[in-house]
């Protein structure tokens, strides 16, 4: 929570993480490529997703709820969500925490400004909603508005994360599906969605980069049926992410500098 309020609802840069080695003066081993980043933005997300107060579970997917009169700290997660969900659009930032695909239906609506201001909707559209006041509306305005956007205590939080993606950036306008594949990623609950998601550099033997890509291909098959776990494990590892989304995982055939017989073997890297 000290994390969204101090930096991220500050408009902040998001902290860089950097590598140490207490053994070593200065302790710099090199630079976060983004898989760090990737991996605490996942524990926040869901560190707060897992709070009952703050969000409901729907056939395992949450959905956000609060009430308006919710206090300060509750408040600030919410649109610390919201925050993280805008940065996605100017950074390559996965969640892996799957959400309620009720909650993108939203948005998207709210991303179209015309929505907002029929009938003068972009006045007191909140409120009313909030309130459930239908009769302040006209019939084509009711008509208008999903019954998703109505539902109790989430047209508050909605409107939070909303109002904090706009805060980060114009955001493009998109269909709720890609919005949502693009925030949470692609889960990896099937050997085929993780292969497809596979891109291999040629920068080794074709010989020795088939058998990785057997390997690698039949060890991803048998998990799917006997530990799936392992194969978010996999991506985690590669990524910092436990889903993975628009950019591939990168992977390559390196031959290792050790020539120790213990060593005398190739490592893949992302």
């Amino acid at each position: 929570i000290q994390l969204g309020k101090n930096y991220l609802l500050q408009g902040k840069a998001f902290p860089n993480i950097i590598f140490m080695d207490s053994r070593m003066e200065g302790g710099a081993l090199g630079i976060d490529a983004g898989g760090l980043r990737r991996h605490l933005i996942s524990a926040l997300f869901k560190g707060i997703i897992a709070n009952e107060e703050l969000f409901t579970d729907e056939g395992n997917q949450k959905l956000p709820v609060l009430a308006e009169n919710a206090d300060a700290n509750k408040q600030n997660a919410i649109k610390t969500i919201g925050r993280l969900f805008g940065l996605w659009f100017t950074s390559s930032l996965l969640t892996g925490a799957h959400f309620n695909p009720t909650l993108f239906d939203a948005i998207h609506w709210l991303l179209n400004a015309e929505n907002r201001e029929k009938d003068h909707l972009n006045e007191r559209f909140f409120a009313i909603l909030q309130k459930q006041n239908y009769e302040k509306f006209s019939k084509e305005a009711i008509e208008l508005i999903p019954d998703y956007i109505a539902e109790k205590n989430t047209v508050y939080p909605i409107r939070l994360i909303f109002e904090q993606m706009q805060a980060i950036s114009t955001l493009p306008q998109i269909s709720a599906s890609e919005l949502r594949k693009n925030i949470e990623g692609l889960s990896v609950a099937d050997a085929g969605t993780l292969l497809a998601n596979i891109e291999w550099s040629p920068n080794a033997d074709t010989e020795q980069l088939h058998k990785m890509q057997d390997y690698l291909t039949n060890w991803a098959r048998k998990q799917e049926g006997k530990t799936p776990q392992k194969l978010e494990n996999f991506v985690m590892f590669t990524t910092g992410s436990t889903s993975v989304g628009s950019t591939k995982i990168r992977l390559g055939l390196y031959p290792s500098r050790d020539k120790s017989a213990a060593a005398c073997c190739s490592y893949l890297f992302l």
